[in-house]
């Protein structure tokens, strides 16, 4: 098992700390040695019986429960990945389209600025 601990430099060193529910912190002179505190500190609480472990957390609400339920049935369906791609592709689509018009627009500003003018009619990107 890996769990994330944050080495960071202090000016004696470095700082390992790891985060709830253990919430170790060890200084030392070195990285290494930071780390190695952190090591030993978990290695005392698992000797004292301490454990880490996963608890699976189970909903009893029903929309969830239905989420789920409609969740698998999309993703077992054959046209879903399909569905997906196509979603995907337009959406790029319509971001190009948007970007494309704030670039026009963009540059219609510095045009009229050049020529001293102000344009007040904003072009809206296409629905």
């Amino acid at each position: 098992m890996n769990i994330p601990v944050l080495l960071e430099p202090i000016p004696t060193g470095f700082r390992a700390t790891t985060g709830a529910p253990l919430n170790l912190a060890a200084e030392a002179g070195t990285a290494s040695d930071a780390l190695r505190a952190v090591e030993g500190l978990l290695a005392a609480l698992h000797t004292r019986g301490a454990r880490i472990v996963e608890v699976a957390v189970t909903s009893t609400d029903p929309t969830m429960e239905r989420i789920r339920e409609l969740t698998a049935s999309m993703a077992a369906n054959p046209m879903f990945d399909d569905w997906v791609a196509e979603t995907k592709k337009y959406r790029k689509q319509r971001e190009a389209e948007e970007d494309a018009a704030e670039a026009a627009a963009e540059a219609e500003k510095l045009r009229s600025s050049s020529n001293g003018t102000t344009n007040t009619h904003r072009q809206e990107p296409a629905a």
